[in-house]
């Protein structure tokens, strides 16, 4: 989930920039992890769309299924740790 945006002039300065975003997103998702896990334990998993649309969206994260999906998936842990891994491994599979 890289965050394009201008480029700088310079080379080094390109690559010292990106590295400083993605530094940055790491840091913005490690705290929204901590938030949903002490938020929104959701244990007993309810109103979850289950495994098939995690499925779906991570191979295809364009096509939202819908926004009820993604509102449940920022407030679920479980589910925000099931599509985390069905997404890391469908970027191992398709860099």
């Amino acid at each position: 989930m890289a965050v394009l945006l201008p480029v700088k002039r310079t080379n080094l300065g390109v690559v010292q920039f990106r590295q400083e975003i993605n530094e940055l997103e790491k840091e913005l998702l490690v705290a929204f992890d901590r938030v949903v896990h002490e938020d929104y334990p959701n244990p007993q998993r309810r109103g979850c769309p289950g495994s098939s649309a995690l499925r779906k969206l991570a191979a295809e994260p364009e096509a939202v299924l819908s926004a009820s999906t993604l509102a449940h998936i920022r407030q679920c842990a479980p589910c925000f740790d099931e599509l985390r891994e069905l997404r890391q491994r469908q970027l191992l599979l398709h860099p």
